[in-house]
């Protein structure tokens, strides 16, 4: 997952954490689903923007450390699996009309 961020709003952000809550088709969240953090790592710089994502470094890399370069995001219609497994971190999904709102809760 990639987010992009003005420059002028996150020049000494390495990283930042996201909380998202799943959604139904019309907005509203689903009681019995737990909302899912992600951490999301600075990669790079793109028209005076930064980019950030959830992995910045191939987990076949001999050097990947999840919990410095990130995690694989997967989506699953089994929410009992959601969670963080090594190198992945699966989300929760009910319906294919589902979506996600996230907030950025902390950053370093």
């Amino acid at each position: 997952m990639r987010k992009k961020m003005p420059k002028s709003q996150v020049m000494d952000v390495k990283k930042a954490t996201m909380e998202f809550t799943l959604l139904d088709q019309y907005g509203n969240p689903y009681p019995n689903i737990a909302k899912q953090k992600v951490v999301f790592y600075k990669a790079g710089e793109e028209n005076e923007k930064v980019i950030f994502q959830t992995l910045v470094l191939d987990p076949s890399n001999k050097d990947y450390d999840p919990d410095k370069h990130g995690r694989l995001l997967v989506f699953t219609f089994a929410t009992k699996k959601a969670g963080i497994y090594k190198n992945v971190q699966v989300f929760p999904i009910i319906e294919i009309t589902d979506k996600f709102y996230g907030e950025i809760i902390d950053w370093e």
